[in-house]
């Protein structure tokens, strides 16, 4: 199945220049992102062992888990990481779009039990 009925070469073309934009970008965010700005409270909470023992007491370990992935995943969207989000994201949809592209195999076999008609203006 190929997205909008493009021919294979237009996917492929279409993964390049996305890919090439995708990683401009992303060097243009990594070379102007500001370093990350301290702590509001001037301090971590998680280094504190009261409040991690009140986040264990309320909603056990799997409280202190979900704070930990919703902190690492909101770090990915500032500073240095949002280029390296950006980047694996662009390499990832431009090698889906290579992908769907690429000819299969048998598509090449489709296309070379056809016999070639003679106005073919293109033979």
């Amino acid at each position: 199945m190929r997205p909008f009925n493009l021919e294979p070469r237009h996917l492929r073309l279409l993964s390049y220049v996305l890919c090439t934009i995708g990683l401009c970008i992303a060097l243009v965010i990594y070379m102007t992102a500001s370093p990350p700005p301290s702590q509001p409270l001037g301090y971590d909470p998680f280094t504190s062992k009261k409040y991690l023992r009140d986040l264990e007491l309320y909603g056990r370990k799997i409280n202190i888990l979900a704070v930990e992935l919703r902190q690492w995943f909101q770090s990915l969207w500032h500073g240095n990481p949002l280029a390296y989000t950006i980047a694996c994201l662009t390499l990832l949809l431009s090698a889906l779009l290579w992908l769907m592209g690429s000819p299969s195999d048998s598509l090449l076999e489709a296309e070379a039990d056809q016999p070639q008609s003679p106005s073919d203006p293109w033979v």
